[in-house]
């Protein structure tokens, strides 16, 4: 009998560790753009065990699904086969497993970035951490696009598993660590951050901008351990703001 697919997966990632923090990026996920309802049974398996979406987005899903809102041209084979994948429990997904899922959904912190675009539109993007196994927290990324045409909870990107005492820094060095393969903008250009117009978080402002400086690759991974009053003064040559356009809109 082969390999759990759950217990497969977990092998496959690659294991970065500093100092006290583990990390473990989930490649390729991010670059993935088909909706949910072109993904194959084990990507659907696995979305539902790392993001664990609430049962009325699962319903409010598979009813657009069955009136033609998404997949209009699947054909009803095709519909069958993600429905019995988006339908199947989660007892029968983890049976067999070795790895110990926690049954906690709730958040172990929370980043939530509004953006205020003009009259009547607005937007938001953030990071939510949550409890995976006995070791792990899995780090996910809300898509706003994907928010904005389906259920919310279908909405979450997985980016990686982290573990360490320290949660924020852990993230952080996931960041770091993606920032060098991805190559994102940063939002520190100008005068004013440019990510977000408020932010909605239980965090200290200092340790949104540890998370914020990793997201966008700058500091390496200095930005790790930084102590938090080096980190208040840190900025690297060409960014316009720093830590205090972060505490203004916390």
């Amino acid at each position: 009998m082969g390999r759990h697919f759950f217990d497969a997966w977990l092998k496959s990632l690659p294991v970065i560790q500093h100092g006290k923090y583990e990390v473990r990026p989930i490649v390729g996920w991010d670059q993935t753009n088909s909706p949910p309802y072109e993904w194959t049974d084990e990507q659907i398996w696995l979305f539902r065990l790392l993001v664990r979406p609430e049962r009325e987005d699962l319903r409010a899903f598979l009813e657009g699904l069955e009136k033609g809102s998404y997949g209009s041209d699947l054909s009803e084979e095709a519909k069958g086969r993600i429905r019995r994948a988006w339908k199947t429990p989660v007892a029968s997904l983890v049976a067999g497993s070795k790895t110990i899922l926690t049954g906690r959904r709730r958040c172990s912190f929370q980043v939530t970035f509004d953006i205020d675009r003009w009259v009547g539109m607005s937007g938001s993007w953030g990071w939510a951490v949550r409890p995976l196994t006995t070791r792990y927290a899995v780090v996910l990324e809300a898509d706003e696009a994907r928010m904005e045409e389906m259920p919310s909870g279908l909405g979450w990107m997985p980016l990686g598993l982290v573990a360490g005492a320290n949660p924020v820094a852990a993230v952080a060095l996931l960041f770091s660590d993606r920032a060098k393969n991805t190559r994102p903008g940063t939002v520190f250009e100008l005068e004013e951050l440019g990510c977000a117009s408020s932010i909605r978080t239980r965090l200290k402002s200092i340790d949104v901008y540890r998370l914020l400086l990793a997201y966008c690759g700058h500091g390496g991974r200095g930005v790790v351990d930084m102590s938090d009053s080096d980190l208040i003064g840190y900025r690297e040559a060409g960014m316009g703001c720093g830590f205090e356009a972060v505490a203004s809109i916390m």
